[in-house]
């Protein structure tokens, strides 16, 4: 069983991680752990269909915890954050990333989708302990082998194993993990502060996973000497009793390795901790904790704040663009209207892009139905519609709701729509003028 291919549950979730640190990504990073939809097949409001083909993954105890750092979202396996996390990441830099530290058994980004980060491909527990043993090693890979030393029986040595360690990963991002994976304060409220994954006078960092319908379950963990991994499961792939790795595997791997760390580890046996972010200060807000820094643009998920593929660069030009944002962006909203202390006193205001792809507000666009904060009826036609005091000519006005498009209109400007899902929704005017310009508002009312 140490060398049968299956699939790995949230064992997997560090090395996409390890990715999306490597692409700027941070440990305090924030994403929203709430119901959302990932499939463009379906619509941003069907964000708890999980049937093909929507994919709306749930997390291990069904609950969801709103904004969460990187960090607690990995030490405490959430599924959604990692979902957002790998289309961060990018798939196929997250498979080189498995492959660069050592997992033979996976294939090309084609033959996966955004599951693979909850162990959607399959491996091995020896080439997985092995590449968890390169986070140990500071990003340094040395191969699994079986034999260091092939000597005849007068003690001379026919054959010896050359060690070539090989630099796989940079140390910095290592040491992120390390330091993630041993953070028992950060998995504390799914694991509790006794687990079997806690050693105590021992650093040692630890990844559990367990995969649908409870037919594989793993752990994974390591010191700066040692690495271990333990797999259990039935032959026939049928499921099993329990249903949470902790319980099956997590004792009898601890056992282990309280014997393995007094043989070969020591209390004084420590990770070396990553150095401070030298660009922390011009960081966007989201990347250092901060998701609520903006009460006049609102509460968004990561992709209104960043580019996916270079997030230190700043915010996208178009917030809207990325074709998963209107998608992460629905459930937020239902969030912050559950939460209508974090938005109070907030105004609401109109972007103008510039050339430079920054934006300034202005005040001379006001949308005039539904009114801020007002309430309409669930099923009925809503007109959409605004006002100006702008001397710049209107062509067009665009009406998103929820970051979908509803309608595009000339003048008088009006769109009439039929809200398809309860709670808060967010209409988004743009207004296109002659010089190709542009100019937006933004404002929210609940559908009762």
């Amino acid at each position: 069983m140490t060398l049968a291919n299956r699939q790995p549950g949230s064992s997997f979730k560090p090395f996409v991680y390890a990715t999306a640190f490597e692409n700027g990504y941070t440990p305090s990073t924030v994403v929203f752990d709430l119901p959302t939809q990932f499939s463009t097949a379906c619509s941003p409001s069907d964000n708890t269909n999980d049937t093909p083909p929507c994919y709306s993954p749930s997390n291990f105890d069904g609950n969801f915890k709103g904004p969460m750092t990187l960090r607690n979202a990995i030490a405490q396996s959430e599924n959604v954050p990692s979902v957002k996390v790998l289309y961060l990441a990018g798939i196929a830099q997250s498979l080189k990333t498995a492959s660069d530290l050592g997992i033979t058994t996976l294939g090309n980004a084609a033959q996966y989708g955004l599951t693979l980060v909850l162990g959607g491909g399959e491996v091995n527990l020896l080439e997985e302990t092995g590449a968890y043993a390169v986070f140990a090693n500071d990003g340094v890979r040395n191969p699994p082998t079986g034999i260091l030393q092939v000597t005849d029986s007068s003690g001379n040595v026919l054959e010896s194993y050359q060690p070539q360690p090989q630099q796989v990963l940079e140390p910095q991002i290592a040491r992120q993990i390390n330091d993630i994976l041993s953070d028992n304060v950060a998995r504390t409220p799914e694991f509790g502060a006794e687990s079997p994954l806690q050693f105590d006078g021992y650093d040692v960092a630890d990844k559990t996973g367990t995969t649908n319908n409870f037919r594989d379950v793993w752990v994974l963990g390591y010191t700066p000497s040692i690495a271990v991994g333990a797999w259990a499961g039935n032959n026939d792939n049928t499921a099993m009793a329990k249903k949470i790795a902790a319980f099956i595997i997590a004792p009898m791997w601890h056992e282990f390795m309280v014997t393995a760390l007094q043989k070969y580890s020591s209390t004084s046996d420590t990770f070396p901790p990553p150095a401070p972010d030298p660009d922390v200060a011009s960081l966007p807000p989201v990347l250092t904790g901060n998701w609520n820094t903006s009460p006049a643009l609102g509460v968004h998920d990561i992709l209104y704040w960043v580019s996916k593929d270079s997030p230190r660069s700043g915010p996208p030009a178009n917030p809207w663009g990325d074709g998963q944002s209107a998608y992460w962006d629905y459930p937020v909203q239902l969030w912050v209207a559950q939460h209508p202390e974090l938005t109070a006193g907030a105004q609401p205001t109109i972007v103008v892009p510039t050339a430079t792809g920054t934006s300034t507000p202005t005040s001379d666009l006001v949308i005039t139905s539904p009114q801020a904060g007002s309430s309409v009826p669930f099923g009925l036609a809503v007109t959409l519609s605004i006002s100006t005091q702008s001397p710049t000519p209107i062509t067009n006005v665009t009406y998103y709701i929820n970051g979908v498009v509803v309608g595009t209109a000339g003048a008088p400007y009006s769109v009439v729509f039929s809200p398809q899902a309860r709670g808060v929704a967010t209409v988004r005017a743009v207004a296109m003028h002659p010089d190709g310009s542009s100019s937006e508002q933004s404002s929210t009312f609940i559908v009762q």
